[in-house]
């Protein structure tokens, strides 16, 4: 088995780093007062939000080992975003529903942000959803 990262996952890499070092808090005290709306739309305006969502929808059609990079990146860094559960998670359970391209380019544009809620069990996702703070 080869375990080393293709051409276009070192990118991907260095991009994600890249970016995880520009959103960084440069202290604990930041993470205080720290505003995730502007790192959402700079993480949807390079592609990251849907980078798993088909070209159709404005995605970039990404693997699952691009995603985890991804997640791995900005953990490293630790950017205070939901990415791994307002966007890996979500992204994949909207993929599976097959949601329409329109509901994943909102997704992949920074629009709309969803997130997963389990059930008591946390075996089971919530059979409850509603959308906060507007559209």
């Amino acid at each position: 088995m080869d375990a080393t990262l293709s051409e276009s996952e070192e990118l991907l890499l260095e991009t994600a780093k890249r970016i995880g070092t520009d959103l960084a808090c440069e202290s604990v005290a930041e993470y205080d007062h720290y505003d995730d709306a502007e790192a959402w739309q700079s993480l949807a305006q390079t592609g990251l939000l849907g980078l798993r969502f088909p070209e159709s929808a404005g995605g970039g059609g990404g693997t699952t080992l691009d995603e985890a990079i991804v997640v791995e990146a900005l953990a490293y860094h630790t950017v205070p975003v939901p990415y791994l559960g307002g966007a890996a998670f979500v992204g994949e359970m909207l993929l599976a529903a097959n949601a329409p391209d329109e509901t994943l380019s909102r997704v992949a544009r920074g629009e709309l942000r969803c997130a997963l809620g389990l059930g008591g069990d946390l075996m089971s996702v919530w059979d409850a959803s509603r959308e906060v703070g507007g559209s």
